[in-house]
């Protein structure tokens, strides 16, 4: 059997059918053009690109090294493929800012099948509804904040790595300290758990639940409703097409509103300044994405805030900013 070969920044992994299939399908390929960061990617654009391809690879190699069965592979890869363009923009476009369950998860199984991939699964013996990653079927792969799973720890370690909260050496320590077991998530060393941990809670703060994140999101959101008002594009588009494609056509469009909108998009800081409770306009209210692990010790499973002081602090500390909501001002 024809074997592929992926090379990520966890290592290189061989992997077989029905994956190989799957990931040369135009579902899996077109994320590739669909950034991880959203709107983010256009306020604050990168030099590395992270896409969500870049991710859905990253937790299948890393369900491969903890031992994943072959249905929450297939769950790993798939579990993004129903991103809309601009990824969780899409959570403010169709008014699901609950921050329980993002939109795609919402649609995800409409969407596998509009794709085709029931059929392409059914021809390896397997069904749709068996690798759906919020089936509860897959604890390895999907659980709720504040613990760990396979989603969540790959894109803490890769954003981590691009924003040099961490190294590649860190990478290994985390992966080598973090087991898997009984249904749970847990280190060894405290210190280990710090240092990953440490990444969610800078991100939380500095973009993820920042007020210009929130922002460029609502008015990107904003924008992508517009251009639907005016048929400048199309729900079908905003499903199955890219981000570029989509801004390009927002940009191009020479309608003043919708301009108006990216150009916040881009620029958050040019319309908003943090404020306070006294002298505001508007609370910005983002999630609070903050880790806080399960460590095995002695006396059994504790979480990090219950053995560490100053991780403690800092736990509570971002999640009563994003609790509390920014407080902006607009300029």
């Amino acid at each position: 059997m024809k074997n592929l070969t992926l090379k990520t920044i966890y290592g290189d992994y061989q992997i077989k059918e029905p994956l190989i299939e799957l990931i040369k399908t135009p579902t899996i390929q077109r994320l590739k053009k669909i950034s991880q960061r959203g709107a983010t990617e256009y306020c604050s654009p990168y030099e590395k690109f992270i896409s969500r391809y870049d991710h859905s690879i990253g937790v299948l190699v890393l369900l491969i090294r903890y031992n994943a069965n072959i249905k929450t592979q297939i769950a790993g890869l798939l579990h993004d493929a129903s991103h809309t363009v601009f990824s969780h923009v899409g959570d403010f476009l169709f008014k699901n800012k609950d921050h329980k369950a993002s939109y795609q998860d919402k649609i995800h199984e409409w969407f596998l099948k509009k794709q085709k991939i029931d059929t392409i699964l059914q021809k390896y013996g397997f069904s749709l509804e068996e690798i759906l990653h919020k089936s509860g079927h897959h604890k390895i792969l999907e659980q709720d904040l504040p613990d760990i799973c396979i989603d969540r720890l790959e894109y803490n370690l890769q954003i981590g790595l691009i924003e040099k909260i961490i190294n590649k050496k860190n990478i290994s320590e985390i992966l080598n300290n973090l087991t898997f077991k009984n249904g749970k998530w847990f280190f060894t060393e405290i210190n280990i758990a710090k240092k990953f941990s440490e990444i969610s809670l800078i991100m939380t703060e500095k973009e993820w639940g920042s007020a210009p994140n929130i922002f460029s999101y609502a008015k990107l959101a904003k924008a992508l409703k517009k251009g639907l008002e005016l048929k400048i594009i199309t729900e079908h588009e905003i499903h199955f097409s890219t981000d570029d494609i989509i801004w390009n056509k927002l940009e191009n469009s020479k309608n003043k509103e919708i301009l108006k909108y990216l150009d916040q998009v881009k620029n958050p800081q040019k319309y908003i300044k943090i404020s306070d409770k006294e002298n505001h306009d508007k609370i910005l209210y983002g999630k609070f994405r903050g880790i806080n692990p399960l460590i095995k010790t002695e006396k059994g499973l504790s979480r990090l805030t219950d053995l560490n002081q100053n991780f403690s602090k800092e736990y509570n500390k971002v999640k009563k900013i994003i609790h509390n909501g920014w407080y902006i001002k607009y300029i």
